[in-house]
């Protein structure tokens, strides 16, 4: 499966509300494919494609609980 923007985008989200110690982001690197890194103080740790797609599908799902909550 192609990482794409949207689910980059979307694991970042989850990381970034869910980690004290961490930040996230993403780039899309010279060959069009779409990365996502974890920052812990000066390290940066690229997430796997599993990694990614597991963090956006948790973020999605969050999203809509808090439309039926409203």
């Amino acid at each position: 499966m192609k990482i794409t923007k949207e689910m980059a985008k979307n694991a970042v989200a989850y990381i970034n509300e869910h980690s004290f110690s961490a930040s996230a982001y993403s780039y899309e690197d010279s060959n069009g494919e779409i990365k996502v890194y974890l920052q812990i103080d000066d390290f940066d740790f690229e997430l796997s494609k599993d990694e990614i797609i597991n963090r956006s599908i948790l973020w999605l799902e969050e999203q809509k609980e808090l439309l039926c909550e409203e």
